[in-house]
Protein backbone atom coordinates (compact mmCIF):
# COMPACT_ATOMS: atom_id res chain seq x y z
CA UNK A 1 0.00 0.00 0.00
CA UNK A 2 1.85 3.68 -1.56
CA UNK A 3 -0.15 6.89 -1.83
CA UNK A 4 0.90 9.63 -3.71
CA UNK A 5 2.66 12.57 -0.95
CA UNK A 6 3.60 15.14 -2.88
CA UNK A 7 3.86 15.73 -6.88
CA UNK A 8 4.66 19.30 -9.00
CA UNK A 9 1.19 21.38 -10.40
CA UNK A 10 1.30 19.64 -13.69
CA UNK A 11 0.43 16.32 -12.52
CA UNK A 12 -3.07 17.85 -11.10
CA UNK A 13 -4.37 18.76 -14.50
CA UNK A 14 -7.19 16.72 -14.92
CA UNK A 15 -8.77 17.83 -18.43
CA UNK A 16 -6.82 15.11 -20.79
CA UNK A 17 -6.52 17.64 -23.76
CA UNK A 18 -4.64 20.12 -21.71
CA UNK A 19 -2.51 17.69 -20.51
CA UNK A 20 -1.78 16.84 -23.69
CA UNK A 21 -0.76 20.29 -24.91
CA UNK A 22 1.14 20.85 -21.85
CA UNK A 23 3.32 17.60 -23.05
CA UNK A 24 5.26 18.79 -25.36
CA UNK A 25 8.28 17.17 -26.56
CA UNK A 26 10.56 18.93 -23.99
CA UNK A 27 8.51 19.01 -21.39
CA UNK A 28 9.00 21.38 -18.15
CA UNK A 29 8.06 19.66 -15.57
CA UNK A 30 6.33 16.10 -13.84
CA UNK A 31 7.91 14.40 -10.78
CA UNK A 32 6.13 12.88 -7.48
CA UNK A 33 6.80 11.38 -4.73
CA UNK A 34 4.72 7.97 -3.62
CA UNK A 35 5.16 6.44 -0.24
CA UNK A 36 3.67 4.07 2.54
CA UNK A 37 1.34 5.98 4.43
CA UNK A 38 2.92 5.45 7.93
CA UNK A 39 5.88 7.50 6.58
CA UNK A 40 3.82 10.35 5.10
CA UNK A 41 2.60 10.98 8.78
CA UNK A 42 6.30 12.16 9.37
CA UNK A 43 6.74 14.05 5.99
CA UNK A 44 6.97 17.79 5.29
CA UNK A 45 6.76 19.02 1.30
CA UNK A 46 9.24 21.42 0.76
CA UNK A 47 8.10 24.95 -1.01
CA UNK A 48 10.25 24.73 -4.30
CA UNK A 49 9.35 27.20 -7.38
CA UNK A 50 10.22 24.69 -10.11
CA UNK A 51 7.90 21.95 -11.23
CA UNK A 52 11.38 19.44 -11.65
CA UNK A 53 11.83 18.60 -8.52
CA UNK A 54 9.45 17.54 -5.44
CA UNK A 55 11.50 17.24 -2.22
CA UNK A 56 9.95 16.00 1.14
CA UNK A 57 11.41 15.46 4.68
CA UNK A 58 10.76 12.82 6.65
CA UNK A 59 11.84 12.88 10.57
CA UNK A 60 10.85 10.73 13.27
CA UNK A 61 12.82 8.41 15.65
CA UNK A 62 13.80 6.53 13.13
CA UNK A 63 14.36 8.50 10.16
CA UNK A 64 15.87 11.36 9.30
CA UNK A 65 15.80 11.84 5.53
CA UNK A 66 15.08 13.87 2.20
CA UNK A 67 13.68 11.93 -0.65
CA UNK A 68 13.67 13.88 -3.79
CA UNK A 69 12.12 13.38 -7.24
CA UNK A 70 13.84 15.27 -10.09
CA UNK A 71 13.49 15.45 -13.60
CA UNK A 72 16.25 17.16 -15.48
CA UNK A 73 15.92 19.39 -18.70
CA UNK A 74 15.69 16.96 -21.64
CA UNK A 75 17.19 19.32 -24.40
CA UNK A 76 21.01 20.28 -24.99
CA UNK A 77 20.62 23.87 -23.27
CA UNK A 78 23.80 23.60 -20.39
CA UNK A 79 22.80 26.17 -18.82
CA UNK A 80 19.66 25.30 -18.20
CA UNK A 81 20.70 21.85 -17.12
CA UNK A 82 23.65 23.78 -14.37
CA UNK A 83 20.83 26.44 -13.20
CA UNK A 84 18.49 22.96 -12.34
CA UNK A 85 21.99 21.28 -10.53
CA UNK A 86 22.29 24.49 -8.44
CA UNK A 87 18.88 24.81 -7.95
CA UNK A 88 19.12 21.09 -6.78
CA UNK A 89 22.41 21.68 -4.59
CA UNK A 90 20.94 25.44 -3.06
CA UNK A 91 16.99 23.51 -2.13
CA UNK A 92 18.64 20.23 -0.70
CA UNK A 93 20.99 22.30 1.54
CA UNK A 94 18.37 24.04 2.49
CA UNK A 95 16.81 21.18 4.10
CA UNK A 96 19.56 18.94 5.05
CA UNK A 97 20.25 18.79 9.22
CA UNK A 98 24.06 17.32 9.94
CA UNK A 99 22.58 13.70 10.64
CA UNK A 100 20.07 14.59 7.08
CA UNK A 101 20.59 11.35 4.59
CA UNK A 102 19.45 12.52 0.95
CA UNK A 103 17.93 10.23 -1.51
CA UNK A 104 17.26 12.15 -4.70
CA UNK A 105 15.47 9.90 -7.80
CA UNK A 106 14.68 10.30 -11.53
CA UNK A 107 15.14 11.24 -14.68
CA UNK A 108 18.70 13.09 -14.67
CA UNK A 109 19.07 12.87 -18.40
CA UNK A 110 22.87 12.19 -18.39
CA UNK A 111 24.12 9.40 -20.61
CA UNK A 112 27.61 8.67 -22.01
CA UNK A 113 26.45 10.58 -25.23
CA UNK A 114 26.17 13.73 -23.48
CA UNK A 115 29.21 16.17 -23.61
CA UNK A 116 31.85 16.05 -21.09
CA UNK A 117 30.52 19.68 -20.10
CA UNK A 118 27.18 18.43 -18.77
CA UNK A 119 28.26 15.41 -17.17
CA UNK A 120 30.93 16.88 -15.21
CA UNK A 121 28.10 19.25 -14.27
CA UNK A 122 26.05 16.22 -12.71
CA UNK A 123 29.05 15.04 -10.76
CA UNK A 124 30.00 18.25 -9.84
CA UNK A 125 26.48 18.43 -8.15
CA UNK A 126 26.41 15.03 -7.04
CA UNK A 127 30.23 15.85 -5.05
CA UNK A 128 28.92 18.75 -3.43
CA UNK A 129 26.13 17.28 -2.18
CA UNK A 130 28.38 14.39 -0.86
CA UNK A 131 26.08 11.57 -2.62
CA UNK A 132 26.74 8.70 -4.52
CA UNK A 133 25.37 7.98 -8.15
CA UNK A 134 23.81 4.68 -8.82
CA UNK A 135 23.23 3.41 -12.06
CA UNK A 136 20.62 0.50 -13.02
CA UNK A 137 21.49 -2.55 -14.32
CA UNK A 138 19.42 -2.24 -17.20
CA UNK A 139 18.54 0.78 -20.00
CA UNK A 140 16.11 2.92 -18.47
CA UNK A 141 15.43 4.93 -21.62
CA UNK A 142 14.23 3.63 -25.14
CA UNK A 143 14.85 6.47 -27.46
CA UNK A 144 12.15 7.91 -30.23
CA UNK A 145 14.90 8.12 -32.93
CA UNK A 146 14.35 5.28 -35.44
CA UNK A 147 16.91 3.34 -33.82
CA UNK A 148 15.34 2.99 -30.72
CA UNK A 149 18.71 3.42 -28.96
CA UNK A 150 18.71 2.11 -25.29
CA UNK A 151 20.11 4.31 -22.71
CA UNK A 152 20.20 5.34 -19.38
CA UNK A 153 18.85 8.46 -18.07
CA UNK A 154 17.41 7.49 -14.81
CA UNK A 155 19.54 7.09 -11.47
CA UNK A 156 19.58 7.25 -7.73
CA UNK A 157 21.40 9.84 -6.09
CA UNK A 158 22.03 8.97 -2.27
CA UNK A 159 24.22 9.70 1.21
CA UNK A 160 27.19 7.90 0.82
CA UNK A 161 26.66 4.54 3.13
CA UNK A 162 23.28 4.70 2.33
CA UNK A 163 22.35 1.19 0.79
CA UNK A 164 20.96 0.98 -2.32
CA UNK A 165 21.14 -3.25 -3.35
CA UNK A 166 19.20 -3.39 -6.41
CA UNK A 167 17.78 -0.51 -9.17
CA UNK A 168 16.20 -2.28 -11.63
Amino acid sequence: EYMLTASTRDMYIEDACERIRKATRNQEGGTATVMKPNLFKSSRTADIKTDRIVLQTIKDDKLNLIIGSVYMPTDGDQKKYQDMCTTIIEEVTKYKEKETEVILIGDMNIQEGHSPKRRAMFRSMADTLNLAIHTPKTYTNLSRNKNKTRTTLDYILATKGVEVSEIE
